[in-house]
């Protein structure tokens, strides 16, 4: 959710934004096709079920199934599983005091002028691609890279590629 809510804010604070990295992001207002609405029920209904038993655990690791996509046996995978172990507590919180923008940032992404890079994983879910060519097509100065052969968690599973790109792209706006 930190990209979507980096995004809100540039567009709610654009004087306190001087780039923005936005890595396998959310976008507020995006709505995904029925098959994509359709590939997301069939995932969430047995992760409810497990909330809803009691097994947290067994919820958090299907949910893993679609966010960490290459697995948790590796050495960046198990270090992903411990984090969202770590953070059980999150899967019960109440977000329905979550503000959202009026109108909704893909409604506005074109306010956006600073630099901005977007990165893309190969194996996040489709629509989650298809928000990062929305975000390279509409922010002006927007950069998309796409490192190959990850997951949303691009930052652990491809840590050189990832630092190097942001590191290049900041050197690159300051």
């Amino acid at each position: 959710m930190g990209g979507e809510i980096s995004i809100d804010f540039a567009l709610e604070h654009p004087e306190r934004v001087s780039a923005l990295v936005l890595v396998a992001p959310g976008l507020g207002g995006f709505e995904g096709t029925p098959e994509d609405d359709a590939w997301w029920d069939e995932r969430q209904a047995p992760i409810d079920a497990a909330i809803e038993a009691g097994d947290l655990e067994r919820a958090e690791d299907l949910r893993l199934a679609i966010w960490a996509a290459l697995g948790t046996e590796d050495e960046a995978g198990r270090l992903i599983r411990q984090i969202a172990l770590d953070n059980l507590h999150e899967m019960t919180m109440d977000e329905s005091g979550a503000a959202q923008l009026e109108p909704p940032a893909i409604e506005r992404l074109d306010e956006l002028s600073v630099p901005t890079l977007v990165m893309a994983a190969d194996h996040d879910p489709p629509f989650m691609r298809r928000i990062c060519d929305i975000l390279a097509e509409r922010i002006p100065n927007a950069r998309r890279v796409d490192i190959p052969e990850t997951d949303h968690v691009i930052a652990m599973r491809r840590p050189a590629e990832f630092n190097a790109a942001v590191l290049r792209f900041l050197g690159e706006v300051r």
